[in-house]
């Protein structure tokens, strides 16, 4: 590396994990840590949606089965608070009938996995699920640049003024 060369060090990605058995929480945690990942854990949906308010959350694992408020409730939540942002959420289940499956997916879940859930396979789709997080920011911002640009360029010319918002 030259002497100009500067290492930017990446913020790492945040996963809220919310499972109402401290054990699977403290499994999970243990796992996504080893993996580079910041974790916020939630033994319930009241303590999920607080520490989702106060941390910045990049995704979210969520069991299905809690008493109170389940997780597909939660997904909705989460999915409502996080408003027109992409928020990914998997949800984790010992459910396996297609009737859950798809009430996860009407929840807004962004993935389905099974109990007990293979390793490699969840970090897989977690990550997958970040890149699609990542890119749509990106879009996101390239939009923004571009209504800008568009605005700016139109205020020279009155002609065009009001074309770039419609």
């Amino acid at each position: 590396m030259g002497p100009f060369t500067c290492l930017i060090e990446r913020e790492k990605p945040s996963i809220l994990v919310v499972d109402d058995i401290p054990s699977n929480l403290e499994l999970m945690e243990a796992v996504f840590q080893k993996e580079g990942f910041k974790v916020y854990t939630a033994l319930g949906a009241s303590d999920a949606i607080d520490q989702f308010q106060n941390h910045p959350v990049d995704l979210a694992v969520l069991d299905v089965m809690m008493p109170g408020i389940d997780g597909f409730e939660l997904c909705c939540r989460l999915k409502n608070i996080s408003g027109k942002r992409f928020f990914p959420v998997i949800l984790l289940t010992a459910l396996t009938d297609r009737k859950s499956k798809l009430k996860g997916l009407e929840s807004g879940a962004d993935d389905f996995i099974s109990k007990p859930f293979d390793t490699v396979e969840l970090l897989m789709k977690i990550k997958s699920l970040l890149k699609v997080k990542s890119l749509n920011e990106e879009l996101d911002h390239s939009e923004n640049i571009i209504m800008t640009l568009a605005v700016a360029m139109e205020s020279r010319d009155p002609y065009t003024k009001g074309h770039s918002s419609r």
